[in-house]
């Protein structure tokens, strides 16, 4: 009866964390289908990509141990990268970003295939559901953080939180052969302020970020554009000259 309770159990967890990767890749596929329709993957700004790819990258390698009363507690900074990068690139660029920075960040970890893959579709369903409610609220990266755009911040960030805790928790419990709703209540205040606390960083940062113009574009890129301006000016002014005659 036990083992058969075991194996009931097991293949529960096996569908869960199947129906993850499944909902992962379709976010994936979402993502390219709606990039190459709206054309945000023609022409992006490999600065940004790369800036948003390294930080989901290095928030993925990373893991905060923290020990808060009688428990242990992991801590990520990749939902806090997620909200940053949903300002800086379109959500097409930040949804398959993340994915391939998980699975980057994964396999240098030599983490097992299977907890690679859920980890990267988990981290893809979230940031698709950031980037689904963001445009409900008209937020849609590139944008600068703003006084206006505050509120619509605010509720994406916590769909960041809220998201991860749906996919997540199911997967423990399974695991673990625990409650959901025990899990749930479990630390819920350290899980949730902690996140918080990082989100609202996370804001923060957005602000001071939206004042630096040299996440416009790289200096080689901006010394193009310049030089294709002056040349447009020469061009106009050798024009005018030439009419006056």
């Amino acid at each position: 009866m036990a083992i058969a309770r075991n194996d009931e159990a097991d293949r529960r967890l096996n569908l869960t964390v199947g129906l993850v990767i499944v909902l992962g890749c379709a976010a994936v596929v979402a993502a390219a289908w709606v990039g190459s329709v709206n054309g945000e993957l023609t022409h992006p700004s490999s600065f940004r990509v790369l800036i948003v790819f390294a930080m989901l990258t290095l928030a993925s390698c990373f893991v905060l141990h923290v020990r808060i009363k009688a428990s242990n507690h992991d801590t990520v900074m990749s939902d806090a990268a997620m909200l940053i990068g949903f300002m800086l690139v379109p959500g097409s660029w930040l949804v398959l970003c993340t994915a391939l920075a998980v699975i980057a960040a994964k396999i240098g970890l030599r983490v097992a295939p299977v907890k690679a893959a859920f980890n990267a579709a988990k981290a893809t369903v979230v940031a698709g559901s950031a980037v689904a409610v963001g445009w409900m609220f008209g937020l849609a990266g590139p944008f600068n953080a703003s006084a206006g755009r505050l509120l619509g911040l605010t509720v994406v960030a916590f769909v960041l939180l809220v998201s991860d805790e749906l996919v997540v928790i199911p997967v423990i419990a399974l695991a673990t052969r625990t409650p959901v709703r025990e899990l749930f209540r479990t630390n819920w205040d350290v899980r949730w302020g902690s996140t918080a606390i990082r989100l609202a960083l996370a804001i923060v940062a957005m602000f001071g970020i939206s004042r630096q113009p040299i996440l416009d574009a790289p200096k080689g890129q901006r010394g193009r554009s310049s030089l294709k301006r002056r040349t447009s000016l020469t061009r106009s002014t050798s024009t005018m000259f030439s009419a006056r005659r």
